[in-house]
């Protein structure tokens, strides 16, 4: 099908329109469906996402320093098959995928601070081989709730601050297992701030401002200086979610919380929104494929 979308093999080697995954079976261990599975990938020089799930305490030692280093391990070797099959084909390393088991529900958890370190370790190592990283962003959480908001904004700045390169996650819930397109909205402004922490401070002639500050002196007001309409839409990062009105202007409005709002958002890019479809040759061909495929 990517063949077909494409035009040909030779482009879609140039320009593939996606990456797959395979993940280890810990602990140290490749199954047969991904073995079978990666020289199909590597006929096509196909992307491949190396992962490893480990769960800290289940399948991998309870330590953080013990799940990595086994993760880590797993995920060299994969990475060694790979290149087996086909050198230079490229590759995703991630431990960012790694649980922790709760010992207490014996659920497997994708946040919280132990799996943020993870975040950090995967995209240290991964540097340390120069090789692209792969992460995952998600909460625990079953819906758009203060766990939800904390769990994923501490994700979200340990990741941005980490730069792996690839990231996947917007909008999950209920440990990664679904996905709400609310907290997809929601996840995308907490993405947008911690972005702008990871920009820093810009610190130059202009900005730093001490001619300004002169020119104003004292008990002075920057308000109406050119200064601040040069520099104010750069200064503070504008939010479409986040509430910044006083008490009464967001009484008038209704009193509603960020859930609220990033609800209606949800319903007017879904009622706006459209696909541009394949075209009816492709779509054709598409069914081809399908039909030859239910058939062998």
């Amino acid at each position: 099908m990517a063949t077909v979308v494409t035009g040909s093999r030779d482009e879609l080697i140039k320009r593939p329109l996606f990456h797959c995954a395979i993940d280890s079976v810990s602990p140290l261990r490749w199954e047969v469906p991904a073995l079978d599975f990666l020289p199909v990938l590597c006929k096509s020089n196909t992307p491949i996402l190396v992962g490893s799930e480990v769960l800290s305490g289940g399948t991998a030692p309870v330590t953080l320093a013990g799940t990595i280093a086994q993760a880590n391990a797993e995920v060299l070797s994969g990475i060694l098959l790979v290149q087996l099959l086909n050198k230079g084909n490229p590759v995703f390393y991630s431990i960012g995928y790694s649980h922790v088991l709760d010992m207490t529900t014996a659920e497997a958890l994708c946040s919280g601070p132990e799996h943020a370190l993870i975040i950090l370790a995967n995209s240290e190592l991964a540097q340390n081989y120069n090789l692209p990283s792969h992460s995952l962003l998600a909460t625990d959480s079953k819906t758009c709730d203060h766990q939800s908001g904390y769990e994923t904004m501490m994700e979200a700045l340990m990741t941005v601050l980490a730069r792996p390169t690839c990231v996947l996650g917007v909008g999950l819930v209920n440990v990664g297992l679904s996905m709400d397109p609310v907290k997809a909205v929601m996840d995308n402004e907490l993405i947008e701030v911690a972005l702008r922490i990871a920009e820093g401070i810009e610190v130059n002639e202009s900005t730093i401002s001490l001619d300004v500050i002169k020119s104003v002196g004292i008990g002075g007001n920057f308000l109406e200086h050119y200064h601040t309409l040069k520099h104010y839409k750069s200064s503070l990062k504008d939010l479409k979610i986040t509430d910044r009105l006083s008490l009464g202007a967001w009484q008038k409005r209704g009193s509603k919380d960020m859930t609220i709002r990033a609800r209606e958002i949800t319903k007017k890019i879904l009622q706006k929104h459209k696909v541009t479809p394949l075209s009816r040759d492709i779509q054709n061909k598409f069914g081809a494929i399908i039909r030859r495929a239910k058939t062998t």
